[in-house]
């Protein structure tokens, strides 16, 4: 059995400079799917909010690790108060 955390690292600007551009807001960080088999799939959902004024949209994400894929809509531009989800 593996004890697994996938976490979320984001850089980000401060909540101040967000008000006037885009910024994301993300309901949380890591997930910690506690014991698992090796080899066993799993999936997490990183929800976020652009929390600033202007559209965000996002080119690119990293794992942090080889075995970790994001999915997301590389074309999807978020409006201001706009929700959004990144399935790892």
């Amino acid at each position: 059995m593996l004890r697994v955390f996938c976490v979320l690292v984001l850089l980000l600007p401060s909540d101040g400079w967000a008000k006037s551009s885009g910024a994301l807001k993300f309901d949380k960080l890591a997930v910690d799917f506690g014991d698992v088999l090796r080899g066993e799939a799993l999936e997490a959902n990183f929800t976020f909010k652009n929390i600033g004024a202007a559209p965000v949209k996002i080119h690119a994400v990293h794992s942090a690790c080889g075995c970790a894929t994001v999915n997301f809509d590389r074309e999807r531009q978020y409006q201001a108060g706009e929700k959004g989800v990144l399935q790892v």
